[in-house]
């Protein structure tokens, strides 16, 4: 065994731990007041990011939320104000990705140990020292264990973070059905361990434990839980809608090899699919696949989640769903979902789509009561819409990030910034152009509303073939615009009109020809509200006009 951590020699592990822990304190000229680096008594959170490109701009996420953590730490700590910078950051488009925070050593500043076998032994003087050491250990061994079910202490072969200590383990089934660790704690300092490594095999030799937060020792909530699905037919026989209804979660969650012991009980499932387009084909795929999403996730949690936690472990598990779907021979269908999960006396609902949430509550029952003999009373139930109330996740803060995203992320589109605008298939018009009041507003409009890039620069056909007119129309509008940031219609038509430059002069660089015949299809387009005619497409083409019908014809 290790040998016992007060006797004054400190093992290399542990004193290059101390080092790292001590650095991990100065984040950006500023220090962490509280005592060390991770506490050996924290909670651990999870904070979800938004998803980028590139490692380089989620390390930036990253670095700008320890920022504020270290900068909130000194006055009062507060998640939400975590998470409200992180929703934050699904509308931030960093400029700028250079420094110490894009580099791979950013994101992880806490010791971590590799896994090896327990190979030092304790060596004793005299048979006195000998009886101190033992009943010490069996001190530690009765008097201080692990938070949860399921721990067992760990063998003499068995490989564990290099640290002395008396260990325990929690194992878990891997997908190969191999039992591996999952958790580790240390008896002598009290301190729990998980694996950061992200091998699909467990590997010792290259594990990565870091310490993390204390277990939620599971409770059981005495409720009773009643349960019902309807899902009626379409005027064909089709069912569009599908229903899931797991109301034994936990029990589903061990069959399935994704144990949820730190999870407080009852744990149930409920979802409700709604198939688009005249089709179930999604609706079916996503009830199918949903739980394969969302169980690892849940079994993954050893602390007890906060209710920011939960939402944004949902939320990421749908965005995977999502994602798969996209990639599945359903894709083209597409769905609306509701989901409800309840874990304890926690319920968390969330709806996609056209699906949407009621919560009814029964009236509170009188203090006193006034019905007379005879007379019967009538209750009215309370029923309310579903809508976020987390830091982050309210109606009007939802509604402003959408925006945002909106008129960022779609910037290629034709989408002026406003809540219930459609897409249109054709650019503005001269006669819309000329009711704005100046040339510049002209301009933003005319790049907000532009349906390809020739419009957003205002080429004519002529100007759009000629050498290097993307980058000289880019150049007229930034003088139009003048110095300085603008309002978001502003930026937005800023970024339109530089990716609409870019892809222009790209296009002219590779084939003038193709790029004068997309010009054409493009401005016909404009002039015929965004369907091209027959007899426009046929003198685009070189055709005679009808001869699709007339080879039709023929072939009948």
């Amino acid at each position: 065994m290790f040998s016992s951590p007060e006797s004054g020699d400190k093992e290399k592990e542990v004193y290059e731990a101390d080092l790292k822990e001590a650095a991990a304190r100065r984040f950006s000229g500023m220090m962490w007041p509280a005592e060390g680096i991770p506490p050996p008594d924290f909670v651990e959170v999870r904070v979800l990011g938004p998803r980028r490109a590139t490692a380089e701009e989620a390390r930036k996420d990253g670095c700008d939320l320890k920022r504020l953590a270290f900068r909130i730490v000194e006055k009062r700590f507060s998640l939400q104000e975590i998470w409200r910078r992180c929703y934050f950051l699904e509308s931030k488009q960093w400029s700028e990705l250079a420094g110490e925070d894009i580099l791979e050593t950013s994101e992880s500043l806490v010791p971590e140990f590799i896994a090896a076998q327990q190979s030092k032994k304790e060596t004793f003087e005299s048979t006195a020292e000998w009886f101190q050491a033992n009943n010490k250990r069996r001190d530690y061994e009765e008097n201080f264990a692990p938070v949860g079910p399921s721990w067992a202490a760990v063998q003499a072969q068995t490989p564990v973070p290099r640290q002395p200590g008396i260990w325990y383990m929690h194992e878990r089934q891997n997908s190969e059905g191999k039992h591996v660790p999952f958790l580790f704690f240390n008896a002598f300092t009290g301190k729990y361990y998980r694996n950061r490594s992200t091998e699909v095999t467990y590997v010792p030799a290259k594990s990565r434990w870091i310490q993390t937060g204390i277990p939620h020792s599971s409770e059981e909530h005495p409720m009773k839980m009643a349960h019902g699905s309807v899902c009626l037919p379409t005027s064909s026989g089709r069912k569009d809608d599908m229903a899931v209804i797991l109301p034994e979660l936990s029990r589903t969650a061990s069959l399935l090899k994704q144990p949820l012991p730190f999870m407080d009980k009852p744990a149930a499932l409920f979802l409700l699919v709604d198939g688009l387009r005249q089709s179930n084909l999604a609706a079916e795929w996503c009830a199918r696949r949903l739980h394969t999403h969302l169980l690892p996730r849940l079994s993954a949690c050893h602390s007890e989640p906060e209710d920011s936690e939960l939402v944004a472990l949902v939320k990421e598990a749908l965005e995977h769903l999502d994602h798969a779907l996209l990639e599945s021979p359903a894709r083209y269908a597409g769905c609306c979902l509701a989901l409800a999960l309840l874990l304890g006396r926690r319920l968390i609902i969330c709806s996609m789509g056209g699906c949407r949430a009621v919560v009814c509550s029964p009236p509170a029952p009188p203090e006193e009561p006034v019905a007379k003999k005879g007379v019967a009373t009538r209750s009215t139930w309370s029923c309310r819409a579903v809508e976020g109330g987390l830091p982050g996740h309210t109606k009007l803060e939802v509604t402003a990030s959408q925006r945002r995203r909106r008129a960022e992320a779609y910037g290629p589109l034709d989408f002026e910034g406003r809540p219930g605008d459609e897409l249109q298939a054709a650019s503005a018009s001269q006669e819309m152009l000329a009711k704005e009041p100046s040339d510049r507003d002209r301009a933003v409009r005319r790049a907000l509303r532009a349906a390809h890039p020739y419009a957003a620069l205002g080429l004519s056909l002529a100007e759009a073939v000629a050498a290097g007119a993307g980058k000289k129309a880019v150049e007229a509008f930034e003088t139009l615009l003048g110095p300085g940031k603008g309002d978001l219609k502003t930026e937005s038509a800023r970024s339109r009109v530089k990716a609409a430059g870019e892809a222009i002069d790209r296009m002219l660089a590779q084939d003038i020809f193709g790029a004068q015949q997309l010009a054409e299809l493009f401005y016909i387009m404009d002039e015929e509200g965004g369907i091209v005619s027959q007899q426009r497409a046929a003198a685009l083409l070189a055709l005679a006009p009808g001869c699709g019908e007339a080879q039709k014809g023929g072939e009948g």
